[in-house]
């Protein structure tokens, strides 16, 4: 996933957080509003732990030029077969394209978290 990628999503969530906030929250019943706090409230403490056990992955920053794509047709994303990562729409043959790297011993590294987690 490219950084412009990660940030135009964020910006997303935050502006549907925000108009759920304003149109949708505030107008359900306490008792309703009261039940939904909790959910909200484990969502972000399991948001915290990720990022507290993030701390220990090393990042490394890579440029790819683009040599080989191919729709993945379950996820209806495009993909370079060669390091197996998601790359934004539009992307041709040639493009250049800013990539992060993700390792727990700086050896091994992975094109996502998940893959770090998993080790596929």
């Amino acid at each position: 996933m490219t950084t412009s990628f990660s940030k135009e999503r964020f910006d997303r969530y935050r502006k549907w957080f925000q108009s759920f906030l304003v149109t949708e929250f505030m107008e359900l019943p306490v008792s309703e509003q009261e039940r939904f706090v909790p959910l909200v409230e484990k969502f972000l403490e399991d948001c915290r732990k990720v990022a507290d056990e993030s701390r220990a992955v090393k990042e490394r920053r890579i440029s790819v030029v683009v040599t080989n794509i191919e729709e993945n047709r379950a996820t209806g994303r495009y993909e370079d077969k060669t390091l197996k990562f998601s790359a934004p729409r539009g992307i041709v043959k040639g493009d250049k394209v800013f990539h992060t790297l993700f390792s727990l011993d700086g050896e091994t590294w992975y094109s996502s978290k998940r893959e770090l987690i998993t080790g596929r």
